[in-house]
């Protein structure tokens, strides 16, 4: 026979019990994090397409664009492209840029 007792046993039960939901509940709330995160991100880039940026411009001027919420994200993606359209010029835009790229120059 052991010379513990069934109380004992009891409390190392209930001690690993929550020492387990403890890490468990830490994990669920860092995947909880991560998938937040993955969730802003993907909104910052709709948010941008949806003001007027290309698929390209998205790497560059997602830094630029914070919120806490939708609305936040989606009027500082607005307010960005404001900005960066009244400082960029019609010949000096990205599809200007591509347009003069593919165009066949027959002097090269």
């Amino acid at each position: 026979m052991s010379n513990v007792s069934p109380e004992a046993t009891e409390e190392v039960t209930e001690e690993a019990a929550e020492a387990g939901a403890e890490e468990a509940q830490a994990e669920a709330e860092e995947e909880q994090a991560e998938y937040k995160a993955k969730y802003f991100e993907a909104l910052k880039k709709k948010a941008l397409l949806d003001a007027g940026f290309t698929f390209d411009q998205l790497s560059t001027y997602k830094k630029y664009v914070a919120g806490e919420s939708a609305e936040a994200i989606e009027r500082a993606a607005e307010e960005l492209y404001e900005e960066v359209a009244s400082h960029v010029k019609p010949a000096d835009s990205p599809a200007m840029a591509q347009r003069r790229k593919q165009t066949w120059n027959p002097f090269k």
